[in-house]
């Protein structure tokens, strides 16, 4: 058996720009028949599924940032290393860097960015995510959360380990961020978790 050209960035480039549409829209069909494309043409399926682009972002990212929870659930039947997984080990630095966008915010962060909860209980519980994973100025996914008051998801963070009092770059925590923003079911949820904690 021949071994499988190694794929060119170009290759990869042309190839993968429609998965991430696929991966955005929730489109196994398409996603599928653009692998199998891409498998005809002798590329390894591995190194298409997890292509970047220039802003770092990975089919299973822009499918966690837009809540696309077929595909998600698809990559992590491929086996798709996600954010802090690769095949079950534990992960390297240099992994951990390379999961992440160029901001440096994970699948976790980018689900709670978008606020859909389902996603980040998938991320969390079988998706190897990390709720106190840090993006490149410190925020935790639960400071994200706060940043953009979503509740839901602050909780189940907050169920998943996430630290309440941690601090991003500016020195700011999740409460900070709530009360800068006038967040009040917010502020009432931190406040709660914050006593639980002590």
């Amino acid at each position: 058996m021949e071994p499988k050209p190694q794929l060119t960035a170009e290759e990869a480039s042309s190839l993968a720009f429609p998965l991430y549409n696929c991966a955005r829209d929730n489109d196994l069909e398409s996603l599928t028949k653009h692998l199998a494309t891409a498998e005809r043409a002798g590329l390894a399926r591995a190194a298409v599924l997890t292509e970047r682009q220039a802003t770092g972002l990975t089919p299973w990212l822009v499918a966690a940032w837009h809540a696309s929870s077929e595909v998600l659930e698809f990559l992590l039947a491929e086996g798709v290393p996600t954010d802090d997984t690769v095949g079950g080990a534990a992960p390297s630095q240099e992994f951990r860097l390379n999961g992440r966008n160029c901001t440096g915010a994970s699948a976790v962060h980018l689900c709670t960015m978008s606020g859909h909860f389902p996603t980040l209980h998938m991320l969390l519980t079988r998706g190897g995510g990390d709720a106190a994973a840090r993006d490149a100025t410190g925020c935790t996914p639960l400071i994200v959360a706060a940043q953009y008051d979503r509740v839901l998801c602050a909780q189940l963070l907050a169920r998943h380990g996430a630290d309440v009092a941690a601090v991003d770059q500016l020195g700011c925590s999740a409460m900070h961020w709530v009360a800068f923003k006038d967040h009040h079911e917010m502020i009432s949820l931190l406040a709660s978790e914050s006593s639980c904690a002590a």
